[in-house]
């Protein structure tokens, strides 16, 4: 529990996202099958104390990101040990 309790740290100071509830999608490809669209339906089902945290996407898929979605090509300076945890889109960070 403390890994996440850091992951969710480290992501509030990088993308500075306060008190907000982080809601982290991590994949090393994404597509449509991999939940992709669907964290982009998620975020706007989501209140304003959410944040969609999307690691591992190509620049494509940064670029046509909505403006409530974060997005980062790289690990984002995460432990690396937390894409061994952290799977699959359903994966939720929340705190």
């Amino acid at each position: 529990m403390d890994l996440f309790k850091t992951i969710d740290s480290i992501l509030k100071v990088r993308f500075k996202i306060g008190a907000k509830k982080v809601i982290l999608g991590c994949k090393n490809i994404w597509s449509s099958r991999r939940g992709y669209y669907d964290f982009r339906a998620l975020s706007n089902l989501l209140e304003d104390d959410y944040q969609i945290v999307m690691i591992c996407l190509n620049a494509k898929e940064i670029k046509e990101l909505p403006n409530n979605i974060l997005g980062e090509a790289m690990s984002a300076g995460l432990p690396d040990v937390a894409f061994d945890c952290i799977t699959e889109p359903s994966d939720l960070i929340e705190h």
